[in-house]
């Protein structure tokens, strides 16, 4: 390209921005008519729901069950506690 060109090239660069600087009619940003609360607005009331009955207390075999793995849990968390402490003197040894 000869040095005259490179010279004409930021100028065609810009023309396309000189179409976005044309005056013209924009459209207003006041609230329009639509955009206006109308209208009364009401609060809804739920309507009154009867209260549920009482839940059902467990079952025999489900309470014996909830013992059985209660107990179990305890001697597990017994079985843990006592090896934690040995474990934790190997460790720190």
């Amino acid at each position: 390209m000869t040095h005259s060109r490179l010279r004409l090239l930021p100028l065609l660069a810009l023309l396309p921005l000189a179409a976005c600087a044309s005056s013209g009619d924009y459209p207003s940003l006041a609230i329009r008519d639509v955009e206006r609360i109308t209208g009364v607005a009401e609060p809804v009331t739920p309507a009154p729901t009867a209260t549920p009955p009482a839940p059902a207390g467990p079952s025999a075999e489900l309470s014996d069950r909830i013992a059985q793995l209660v107990d179990q849990a305890r001697t597990a968390h017994d079985t843990f506690a006592g090896k934690q402490s040995r474990t934790a003197r190997l460790v720190t040894a």
